[in-house]
């Protein structure tokens, strides 16, 4: 019962069928088919160009119809997608079917100043080259021309420069790229930045630099969180308290901060017993105490102590509960490094919960590639003018600095594909694929095999040629870039005088404009060679330690016990006056009344219309019913079914009052129901549950509702409502003293809704402060 998007685009011409048997449908579209607009155009795979085609049969270019095509071949960066840069170039030179094609080039350039332009036309013809090959999809080089621009931005002079390095210190490249973002953020407020990335692991070396220099930023699955040392070390104690015999997780385990055990001693544990498996040795405690260090064991000692017990205590809890509970424990909190390694372990837990199945995890290696997808929440909060993407996430944006990191480094290596084939977009369909399967491990080689490898190696250097004109094109005023050689001091370095960037880098496509500069700056790191610098033993020792948690590291004791405030959401500070209408099913009307305001909140007032509320009677007595109250013969007519219809009442009076709708509107800001929140105050500790709570997207304000489900009897409304309003203000102003806790700068208005007449009374909080 499911498609993918290649199936349905097959169905789409199997539905039109070809130019000499057109199918109903497509002489049905023949005629209603007036104009087509293409976007994007040098992204068309060969399957969107048949279909294209199979919908134009037979238009002429002299009916009244017309075929518009728009796009940008030096743009073309989406391979992946099977996009073809060639039926660009062929389309623009032939036509689509026997319909011809005009051509129009623009040429003017809106977006950069003229000096980027130049740039830009000085350095890509080298890149870009001026041949155009269909097979290889190379593209040629078009200089485009600069703008009249307005006095007031020619006035600002643009900045486009390179900063070469050697060595591939990333971490040093990250801190030069925060700086420039906190200096233009200084200099230029009013501007935005982006730091463009080839791929997300190009910047994960800078966005913990960002955040480190206190740079807020904008970023949308870009970091990764499988890479974070808290993830993968919690992912190898997840697999190895799941499975006691997988000995590699068993290692890394032991290896991680919350037990630190240096290589020698793991060496040496498992030495002591090949044939047993970790919780096996490190249940033998005499064995392993002979062979360890002082610190090893001691350390062992406190890891087993926790960890033994809890291998007792598998599919007895849920998974997520064991394996934080072990964690923290272990000193696993304690190991971190911030509050951003604290999130992605909370990341990682939430995971664990969504995928527990009886305390197991049913598809162990699906669960790790769901592990591999886990990106950092985007800051809610962070600049809009600091944005952080990947370049093919930039395509069709502009920014008035663009800041291109990791140009020297190279792209991952890609795996021989066990197919390879290539379709000829300009031969008839029986003719159109060359496929060849890779050759048998035992086998020589195969020609065609190999041929068509080589192919797609060029046309992905192609593409990344244009994927570098992308980048540099998005900039309006400033072009920062930052490129790295291998050191020549490094082992496999490039000799002095002889810098040499990464094969299939997007540095070595720009190599004859900058390596004058790598040049200058080898000859000057080459006079300073053997200053201020440690002996490899030294630097090979830094690199080799690990963190770790102290030896005597100790579970921190429970804090002292607070005494506790209950506070609940229907009983005010005093005791509530006797009225006559008071009693267990008044209560039960009031929860049940809370329960449905809670879905219709988060559905949507829309989603509610009268007829559902009157269909659902039976639902609002099964509730009643089950919270005790007594169904009357065949479910009709008792005290479950007549509570019933004072709930279909309240919620059918709040729909249609104005007032009821608006608060229940579930386009609010961080709008929550039921929402539990505990706080300390005038020394303290309250626990209070808030009916409704938002912010208010015209006023700012957060609002604080609470429903009362009275009734005011033979009292007069208004006098009934400020008698209500009476009783419960103290509470109100309670919730509003908690909530201000959490948000000391956003003003609070206090709202009591009664949903039976309906009735509304509200003010705003601390008005006697003020």
């Amino acid at each position: 019962g499911r498609v993918d998007h290649t199936e349905i685009a097959l169905r789409a011409q199997q539905a039109l069928g070809n130019p000499d048997q057109p199918t109903e449908l497509a002489l049905k579209l023949d005629y209603q088919i007036k104009h087509l607009l293409i976007d994007e155009f040098q992204d068309t795979s060969l399957g969107q160009n048949q279909l294209l085609e199979r919908l134009t049969a037979g238009w002429s270019g002299e009916d009244g119809r017309t075929l518009f095509l728009v796009g940008d071949p030096m743009q073309s960066i989406y391979r992946f997608r099977e996009a073809e840069v060639g039926l660009f170039m062929r389309t623009q030179a032939h036509g689509i079917g026997a319909i011809p094609i005009k051509n129009r080039s623009l040429s003017v350039n809106f977006r950069s100043t003229p000096a980027i332009i130049d740039w830009i036309n000085h350095t890509f013809p080298t890149i870009l080259g001026d041949q155009v090959d269909l097979v290889k999809g190379a593209v040629p080089f078009h200089r485009s021309d600069s703008f009249p621009i307005s006095q007031n931005r020619a006035s600002v002079s643009p900045d486009i420069k390179f900063f070469p390095m050697l060595g591939a210190d990333y971490n040093l490249e990250a801190q030069r790229v925060a700086e420039w973002v906190q200096e233009l953020l200084e200099l230029h407020p009013e501007q935005n930045i982006a730091v463009l990335a080839r791929s997300r692991s190009h910047l994960a070396e800078i966005l913990p630099e960002l955040k480190r220099q206190g740079i807020r930023f904008q970023a949308l699955e870009i970091e990764s969180l499988a890479r974070r040392t808290v993830v993968v070390d919690l992912l190898a104690l997840t697999r190895a308290m799941l499975h006691p015999a997988d000995r590699v997780h068993w290692l890394a385990v032991l290896r991680a901060p919350w037990c630190g055990l240096d290589l020698a001693d793991l060496l040496h544990l498992v030495e002591s017993g090949p044939q047993w498996s970790i919780p096996d040795l490190l249940a033998q405690e005499e064995r392993w105490r002979a062979c360890l260090s002082h610190d090893g064991c001691m350390r062992l000692e406190r890891f087993w102590a926790v960890v033994q017990p809890a291998l007792m205590a598998r599919r007895r809890m849920g998974l997520r509960s064991w394996i934080e509970g072990i964690w923290l424990a272990l000193g696993g909190a304690d190991g971190l490094s911030g509050a951003m390694d604290l999130d992605d372990a909370l990341s990682y837990f939430e995971l664990l919960e969504k995928s527990d199945q009886a305390g197991m995890i049913g598809d162990l290696e699906g669960f790790v590639l769901q592990a591999g997808k886990l990106y950092a929440d985007a800051d809610p909060e962070g600049d809009p003018r600091v944005q952080v993407m990947t370049i093919h996430k930039a395509k069709g944006l502009e920014f008035d600095a663009v800041i291109l990191p990791g140009l020297g480094r190279p792209p991952r290596s890609a795996s021989k594909r066990v197919l390879h084939w290539v379709e000829w977009s300009d031969r008839p369909w029986e003719e159109s694929l060359l496929l060849d399967a890779i050759p048998r491990f035992d086998s020589s080689s195969s020609p065609v095999y190999d041929y068509l490898r080589e192919l797609d190696r060029e046309k992905s250097a192609h593409e990344a040629r244009r994927l570098f004109y992308v980048a540099a094109t998005r900039a309006k005023r400033r072009l920062l870039m930052f490129g790295h050689v291998k050191s020549p001091n490094s082992k496999g370095g490039s000799a002095p005088g002889d810098p040499k960037p990464a094969p299939n880098s997007l540095l070595s496509s720009m190599w004859d404009q900058v390596e004058p500069q790598f040049r200058t700056l080898q000859t000057v790191a080459h006079e300073e060679e053997g200053e201020d610098r440690g002996s490899e033993e030294t630097q090979l020792a830094t690199r080799r330690v690990i963190g770790r948690l102290p030896t005597d590291w100790q579970l921190p004791p429970m804090p002292e016990p607070t005494p506790l405030s209950i506070v609940l959401d229907e009983a005010p500070s005093d005791p509530p006056p006797p009225f006559e209408w008071a009693g267990e099913s008044r209560r039960l009307i009031g929860i049940v009344t809370h329960r449905f305001f809670q879905r219709i909140a988060m559905e949507g007032p829309a989603s509610w219309p009268s007829e559902r509320i009157r269909s659902a009677r039976a639902l609002y007595a099964s509730h009643l019913a089950l919270m005790g109250l007594p169904t009357g013969k065949h479910r009709s007519d008792g005290p479950a079914e007549l509570a019933a219809i004072e709930v279909e009442h309240a919620l059918l009076r709040t729909l249609e009052d104005p007032t009821g709708r608006w608060i229940l509107h579930s386009d609010h800001r961080e709008a929550n129901n039921e929402y539990g929140v505990t706080g300390r105050v005038n020394g303290r500790l309250r626990r209070v549950v808030l009916d409704r709570t938002f912010i208010d997207a015209k006023s700012g304000e957060r609002w604080i509702i609470d429903y009362k489900t009275s009734v005011h009897g033979s009292t007069a409304m208004e006098a009934f409502l400020d008698q209500e309003l009476e009783r419960y203000k103290p509470q109100l102003d309670g919730y509003a003293s908690l909530m201000r806790v959490m948000d000391p700068d956003r003003p609070i208005r206090l709202g009591l809704y009664f949903p039976m007449f309906p009735g509304w009374r509200s003010w705003r909080a601390f008005e006697s402060e003020e």
